[in-house]
């Protein structure tokens, strides 16, 4: 449908319809894993919307082409871009892609081990999405401070913060958007292995037992003491204090199929876990 919107918008000759149309096959195609035709894509329509003159349409096409250079692990490159996405929303007013530009810089900076930075950007990210009620990124950024705080060895926290969020977005019928999926999910798994699953499992149900404003509160208050040293005892020890040859529960299990010659797209299916989760594990 997509592109036969493409078609029509530029048989029309729409600048800012041809742009968008661009820009989320580009988005498309990036969670698809094509990340070269994502990025053809999303350069063809920041070249138009940049000639056109149109900054809205920039925004949202430099935007997901940091997308594509993230998935892809051209983290300095995302960040660029995001930095870009974010300065073209500022000078529009466009608060809701300020907010997204916010989480998003957060994930690369998650990304590349800068967690007071990450913890920063998610959290502004989520004041702003609170203050203009937009529920689906408050969603987005709790996700994101949650993989921070399991990153940091509070386990517990970031269990509360990811129950929290997949509630709020069950009451919503949001989803997860799936380049913050195959961001998330290595964190996640990392996170989960470093607690028992009987008590994974109830600072989870804890957090789906919080209203949207404790959530909030929550994440923010916890940031605001803790994120600027991060210097507070762990609820668990940070995985860089473990013996580097232990391995986890799940990275057991992936040993013993990569032993039986199982590529990863075959430990994905077997394990019920994604591609990019098993490639993190098998490294």
């Amino acid at each position: 449908m997509l592109e036969e919107g493409l078609a029509l918008a530029r048989e029309s000759g729409s600048i800012r319809d041809t742009c968008n149309a661009l820009s989320t096959l580009s988005y498309m195609a990036a969670c698809r894993g094509d990340l070269e035709r994502a990025k053809a894509l999303g350069e063809e329509s920041l070249a138009i919307a940049r000639e056109a003159g149109d900054t809205t349409a920039a925004s949202f096409a430099s935007n997901f082409l940091a997308v594509t250079a993230m998935l892809g692990g051209a983290y300095e490159r995302a960040q660029t871009l995001f930095e870009a996405s974010l300065e073209m929303t500022r000078i529009t007013g466009n608060r809701k892609g300020q907010a997204t530009s916010l989480n998003n810089l957060g994930l690369v900076a998650l990304c590349q081990g800068d967690y007071a930075r990450a913890a920063k950007l998610s959290s502004e990210s989520l004041r702003l999405s609170e203050e203009s009620l937009d529920h689906q990124l408050v969603t987005w950024s709790l996700d994101a401070l949650a993989a921070v705080w399991g990153q940091q060895g509070y386990v517990g926290r970031a269990a509360r913060l990811w129950g929290a969020a997949e509630v709020l977005r069950e009451a919503s019928d949001f989803s997860q958007p799936p380049d913050d999926k195959r961001v998330l999910e290595p964190f996640l798994e990392a996170a989960r292995s470093r607690l028992d699953e009987a008590e994974f499992q109830a600072a989870w149900e804890e957090g789906r037992a919080m209203t949207e404003e404790q959530a909030v509160r929550y994440a923010l208050s916890e940031e605001e003491h803790n994120a600027p040293t991060l210097d507070a005892v762990p609820e668990q020890k940070p995985p860089h204090d473990e013996p580097t040859e232990r391995l986890t529960a799940r990275e057991q299990e992936v040993a013993l199929l990569v032993a039986r010659g199982l590529t990863n797209r075959r430990i994905a299916l077997e394990l019920s876990i994604s591609e990019h989760t098993v490639a993190s594990h098998v490294r």
